[in-house]
Parts: structure tokens; C-alpha cells; sequence
């Protein structure tokens, strides 16, 4: 008999996808005010929200997210810095459930597979921008550790409890001063 409910959740998974299982939906346009509203109600300030400069987001979606990862955009995602600026740590939820792999139990956050020790905090700001947007002029050394998330209302209940998980994180760990970097992917855009 369970024989039978493992075949006909298999055959939803492949009818429905995984999207809808998983309570991901596809992006659609949102206004500064839609999203800040969102995160307030989900108890998120809106400090340091940005969001991707469009020629930015299309040339990174043709690349790989780690070394020997196949090419595209992995959305439910965080990467951590250090004062300097180096890249540190680098989750994507295709490696698993990060609270499974207890990435944020240590200080700065486990890496799971190897990272690419070329990517930097400043390259990467230069794919974000203000909502009215402007660049955006931060500087790494004012944070031990700076961590740059990607969400969206798209993202379902995963989106939300990594932003919410983070900002415990911050919480519990006030020995360091962690920046949180919240950009928002797929719900508004930055053409030129």
C-alpha cells in the first residue's frame, strides 16, 4: 500500500513540478512599496534592500554558481564576506537544506562545497543597485562580516525563513558585526 502513495506523489511531483509542492511561484513585477511592506510584515527592516541591474542579473544567470556546478541562476541564496572584502562562504539551496547541513551554526557560515576565492564584496555590489537606481557605495570594512542574500515574494516560505534564519543569525552572534544585504531577484528590476 505505501508502494502505491510513493508512485502517485511521484507522478505529482512530475506533473505539478516542484514549484508548486515546494509553494514557489514565478516572479511577477512588485513596486518598492509592495516589497518593503512585505518584509515588515515578515518583522525584516527594509535597510540596506537593493536590487539587481538587469545587464547584471542576465550575465550571471549564464554562469556557474561554484566551480564545476553546471551554468544558471541558483534564486534561494547566500554568500558572506569578511572585512576585507574576500568571499568567505557561498550556500545555494540545490546543496540541501542549510539547516540540516547546520551552515549557520558556526561563525562565519560552513562552506559545503569549494568556493571561488576570486569573487569579492565590491564585485559584487556592482550588480545591485538603490531602488531609484542609483550604485550603491558600501564599503566592506565597516561589517566583520557581510553576508548578501537574494529573496523575493516569489520564493514562497523558503525565501522568507532564510531572510528570517539570517537575521537570527545576526542575533546570535553580536560578538561580530554582521551586515545582512537583502536583494530583492526577479520583482523589480534596474535597466540603465
Amino acid at each position: 500500500m505505501q508502494f502505491h502513495y510513493i508512485i502517485l506523489l511521484l507522478t505529482l511531483l512530475i506533473l505539478l513540478g516542484c514549484k508548486l509542492i515546494l509553494g514557489v511561484s514565478n516572479p511577477k513585477d512588485e513596486s518598492k512599496k509592495e516589497l518593503y511592506t512585505y518584509l515588515l510584515k515578515n518583522g525584516i527592516d527594509t535597510t540596506n534592500s537593493f536590487v539587481f541591474y538587469k545587464p547584471a542579473f542576465d550575465s550571471i544567470s549564464e554562469l556557474p554558481f561554484k566551480a564545476d556546478w553546471p551554468d544558471g541562476f541558483r534564486p534561494i541564496q547566500f554568500m558572506a564576506f569578511d572585512s576585507s572584502g574576500s568571499l568567505v562562504s557561498k550556500y545555494a539551496s540545490c546543496e540541501g537544506s542549510y539547516k540540516k547541513l547546520e551552515i549557520l551554526k558556526s561563525y562565519p557560515p560552513e562552506n559545503i562545497w569549494p568556493i571561488d576565492s576570486t569573487e569579492n564584496f565590491k564585485s559584487h555590489l556592482k550588480m545591485y543597485r538603490n531602488y531609484d537606481g542609483s550604485e550603491i557605495r558600501l564599503n566592506p570594512e565597516n561589517g566583520d562580516l557581510n553576508i548578501i542574500v537574494y529573496w523575493g515574494k516569489w520564493m514562497g516560505r523558503y525565501g522568507k525563513e532564510l531572510l528570517l534564519d539570517l537575521k537570527a543569525y545576526k542575533s546570535e552572534n553580536t560578538e561580530h558585526k554582521i551586515n545582512i544585504f537583502k536583494v530583492n531577484v526577479g520583482e523589480y528590476y534596474i535597466n540603465d
